[in-house]
């Protein structure tokens, strides 16, 4: 270490929370201390050499944290081309598959407008040629999944079919998006088959409240065989499969958080999660009639209440709800062979551009390979956040990545394209202190 020069990271973010005190994240490598700010200024202190005069002692502690770096180590460039690794990797894909587009709820938020379709027998077989032509010639090493709808576990037969050729793949795993209500035991014994290691499903609440948002079209209840669903799957699968349970939160149902975390700590909290969403008035299906929309304020409050409750039901600790390192990308759709596969074969780069349809980028062949559109396609394929200013020296770079693509280009629809710097670092850092008073409560 002596033979060394060390530098304060890029990446350091310090938040005051008294006049002698402050607290000291790095967005790279998510490390967090309270620091006297006497001792956060000797950070920036260098000798002629450039080297921090830190004494040794804490010293060695910035280093092992992240929060002192080498000299010579260029932080952004490193992110870059662990990016460009990322997102080029001829051999890596990353494919959403919409096996139909119909659903047997009729959520009373719903955005999306239902017309029942089915992939058909020339599609699946297109997505089968598709991935074997590239198993031959040996331009895949790993695959993974993401099976999305409408709601996926009508269509079991063909994940079922899929999967048996995914699995050829060296390194395939899979991801379910569902309402878990469609679980059956053969589909459920077999997760490990069709290379399932995560399942996302909604609960919007306890059994109550729950069944009034989220019904079957002949308006019954759906809570009780969700949950029974999900029970078999933690029974059988234990931590191999992990379950993501969402609750969409609105002015009505905010306060069934609580009861439904305490329902399930009984079945397993090594291998569940749950977050929360902010249900939100769409312009299309059932959420056109929505009303109940939570404000900003009351939202972070429940957020954060909701966040206590799960540390306390050990759930999560304290400083999981820390911001995370991307890992130097934010979205399969940034790799080259990250796509989304329609039920009618049609090609998008976005899983949430399929119902309605927007922003196609090609065409799955009967041979196997994609008619790309050139001018869609390269859209895409052409963005990086490197090339933005702002991103490329943004202290927040590790843990946002640019931010959603799909946003950047201007093809979400309500949102701006642009970056509010200002209101999403107050949110981090608004995230850094709820988090590290978390941890002092317990």
């Amino acid at each position: 270490m002596k033979d060394k020069l060390y530098k304060p990271s890029k990446f350091n973010l310090s938040i005051d929370i008294s006049e002698e005190e402050l607290l000291l994240f790095n967005t790279f490598s998510t490390s967090l201390i309270k620091l006297k700010k006497e001792v956060y200024s000797q950070l920036f202190v260098l000798s002629e050499e450039g080297n921090s005069m830190v004494n040794n002692g804490v010293k060695e502690k910035f280093i092992d944290l992240g929060f002192l770096v080498e000299h010579e180590f260029d932080e952004v460039e490193f992110i870059k081309i662990k990016n460009g690794q990322w997102r080029h990797n001829p051999l890596s894909y990353s494919i959403a598959i919409v096996p139909n587009l119909d659903c047997n709820f009729n959520c009373k938020y719903c955005f999306e407008d239902i017309s029942p379709k089915y992939m058909s027998e020339s599609t699946i077989v297109n997505i089968e040629t598709y991935v074997k032509n590239r198993i031959k010639k040996k331009l895949i090493n790993y695959l993974g999944v993401c099976w999305y709808g409408g709601e996926p576990l009508l269509s079991k037969k063909i994940i079922e079919r899929l999967s048996s050729t995914f699995s050829e793949v060296e390194k395939y795993h899979s991801t379910i998006f569902t309402n878990g209500y469609a679980f059956d035991d053969h589909f459920i014994k077999n997760l490990d088959k069709y290379g399932v290691d995560l399942v996302h499903i909604t609960l919007d609440g306890s059994s109550e409240i729950h069944n009034k948002y989220r019904y079957l079209k002949n308006g019954s209840g759906t809570y009780e065989k969700i949950k029974e669903n999900i029970k078999k799957i933690v029974d059988q699968h234990g931590k191999n499969v992990y379950l993501n349970i969402r609750m969409n939160l609105d002015s009505e149902n905010k306060f069934y958080c609580e009861e439904l975390i305490e329902e399930f700590k009984a079945i397993g909290q090594n291998n569940i999660s749950f977050i929360i969403a902010k249900i939100i008035k769409t312009s299309s299906g059932n959420g056109k009639n929505f009303c109940n929309e939570l404000g900003d304020s009351d939202f972070d409050e429940i957020r954060n209440f909701t966040r206590r409750v799960l540390v306390k039901n050990g759930f999560k600790k304290p400083f999981d709800f820390l911001p995370k390192n991307l890992n130097c990308h934010h979205c399969y759709v940034g790799l080259d062979n990250g796509f989304t596969i329609n039920y009618d074969g049609s090609i998008y780069k976005c899983f949430g551009d399929v119902n309605p349809p927007q922003n196609k980028i090609g065409e799955l062949l009967s041979t196997g390979e994609v008619d790309f559109i050139n001018d869609q396609y390269f859209k895409w394929y052409g963005y990086d956040c490197f090339d933005n200013i702002q991103c490329s020296g943004c202290i927040l770079l590790p843990i946002c990545m640019g931010d959603c693509t799909h946003k950047r280009l201007g093809l979400t629809p309500n949102s701006n394209s642009g970056c509010d710097f200002s209101k999403i670092l107050q949110q981090t850092k608004k995230t850094i202190i709820d988090s590290y008073n978390l941890k002092c409560e317990v």
